[in-house]
């Protein structure tokens, strides 16, 4: 199938070719962002569907027997305290919400920071701790604990969640912890969310110095597709460069200074 972007005509086998030269090899588990309207017009396809068909076809023919890990976060449980892994709708982007639906994917059941699974180590990610976020046996940690290679697809290092798990080891003063309470797949649950101090404008500068700071560190392996990119690095690599730079300043990719003398119970 042909798809046209702005610069022409992108096939699926463009679409494989460029997961294969951003470093995914089959055998590999992945951890993908995507952001697919990044890459322009549709053309020829009909619906959004069928794009995101080719590039979920793709890294699944890419990776063979790997595991693929995609976020279908749900930050909506903050407020309704609900949360049901097989109805409730990711808030991750299109892809997320098409990939969680596809046969032998499962979806975790996690309230916050749900993720959808397939392939063969798809029990260990799915039996992490629903009780935290970032903690070191929640999804992230176990991310950390196996060779994962985290893949943007359309979006940049701006997209990364990892960093919040780096930053709950750190225990970065911009953040503190918060108990959420409520149902997940009709059973009580309670969260360990770290979160940002809003009160005092604590945001990370994703687009601006953590994106400059991975290009300037060389740390994204990018490939050009249509209007847009595909990106790939190891989590390791992605880790070891964030706890250098924050164990230095923990407020280094802040967007403006944190000066916050609260403190929180």
């Amino acid at each position: 199938m042909k798809k046209i972007f702005d610069d022409g005509p992108v096939y699926d086998t463009d679409i494989e070719k460029a997961i294969g030269k951003a470093g995914v090899k089959r055998g590999d588990t992945l951890f993908v962002h995507s952001q697919l309207y990044s890459f322009g017009r549709l053309g020829e396809v009909k619906t959004k569907e069928e794009l995101v068909s080719a590039f979920v076809d793709a890294l699944v023919k890419n990776v063979g027997d790997g595991t693929i890990i995609v976020p279908t976060f749900t930050f909506s449980f903050c407020k309704t305290g609900v949360y049901d892994s097989e109805k409730t709708p990711s808030e991750a982007g299109l892809l997320s919400e098409i990939f969680r639906k596809k046969n032998d994917v499962v979806r975790s059941a996690h309230p916050i920071y749900s993720v959808a699974v397939l392939g063969k180590d798809k029990d260990y990610f799915l039996g992490a701790d629903t009780r935290t976020c970032f903690g070191e046996d929640g999804i992230f940690g176990r991310v950390h604990k196996k060779d994962v290679k985290i893949v943007f697809i359309g979006i940049g290092a701006e997209g990364l969640s990892q960093i919040h798990y780096v930053e709950e080891l750190l225990k970065v003063p911009y953040r503190y912890m918060k108990k959420f309470i409520g149902k997940a797949d009709n059973r009580p649950v309670e969260v360990e969310f770290y979160v940002r101090d809003l009160e005092h404008n604590a945001e990370l500068d994703m687009k601006g110095k953590f994106a400059a700071f991975c290009e300037e560190k060389k740390i994204l392996k990018t490939v050009s597709l249509g209007n847009s990119s595909i990106s790939a690095v190891r989590e390791k690599v992605m880790h070891e460069k964030i706890m250098e730079a924050m164990t230095a300043n923990p407020c280094a990719f802040l967007k403006r200074p944190y000066k916050a003398e609260t403190t929180r119970e």
